[in-house]
């Protein structure tokens, strides 16, 4: 009798299990959905115009009973394409402090033009984005420029700067050409960085500033992820809870 009514209770207990994990499972799912969208939100708020790279960074993968995945998270993506993984360039504005360095900005120390312990930020005539950013067409015609020069301050040969005024004249501007050169010490009144020299002919000639180089950026927490996501689980989790036992 006694063995008799230990296997009747394990198998109530494991119906009772079954029945709590499924619902279980669909509400930190929920739940988990709109804690991404809200951190999407948020992003939105505290951020001066966010790509859609960005925004795109936040994943998350919800709790499954069927691959004992008894949770569910939200995080940033630790993987990215041409702009980087969010989980790396968007951590020091959760937890604060210094930047790591962009992938942009890995190419240009590896070409020799950004020194070392020194970082990239646009200069005044750097070509932006409608977010804010300088754009990529920009900075890929600078690493293009600087690849396989041996100093970074090498002028471009004359074939190379004759296609570029060839180009300039081509899309309807009026210069005759330009060329890159870095300084990796200030010059004068020019700060470390990275220069347009823009020749008009008749000597005629205009410098300027693309990027300066600045010591390490060091941010303070401006994207509370955690402190949203906790408001959203506290009032979101016992709603999808109720509606998920209700089904």
């Amino acid at each position: 009798m006694a063995n008799v009514s230990i296997k009747g209770q394990g198998r109530i207990g494991l119906e009772v299990a079954e029945r709590v994990k499924r619902p279980t499972a669909k509400a930190l799912t929920r739940t988990a959905m709109d804690v991404k969208a809200e951190e999407v939100n948020e992003m939105r708020r505290v951020f001066d115009r966010p790509t859609k790279y960005t925004l795109g960074g936040v994943y998350m993968r919800g709790a499954s009973v069927d691959k004992g995945r008894d949770y569910a998270e939200v995080w940033l993506k630790d993987f990215g394409g041409k702009g980087g993984a969010a989980a790396q360039y968007l951590s020091p504005q959760i937890f604060g402090g210094a930047r790591k360095l962009k992938r942009f900005e890995g190419a240009l120390k590896r070409a020799g033009i950004l020194p070392a312990g020194m970082f990239a930020v646009p200069g005044r005539d750097a070509d932006m984005d409608a977010n804010g950013n300088m754009s990529r067409a920009q900075i890929v015609q600078i690493l293009s420029y600087f690849k396989g020069l041996r100093d970074s301050t090498q002028w471009m040969s004359d074939k190379r700067r004759a296609t570029l005024a060839r180009d300039g004249r081509r899309n309807g501007q009026v210069r005759k050409g330009f060329t890159y050169f870095a300084l990796h010490k200030r010059n004068g009144k020019l700060p470390p960085g990275v220069y347009k020299r823009l020749d008009y002919g008749q000597g005629r000639v205009v410098v300027r500033p693309i990027l300066v180089f600045v010591r390490q950026p060091n941010y303070t927490r401006r994207f509370d992820f955690f402190g949203v996501g906790e408001r959203v689980i506290a009032a979101r989790f016992p709603v999808h809870m109720r509606a998920a036992w209700g089904r």
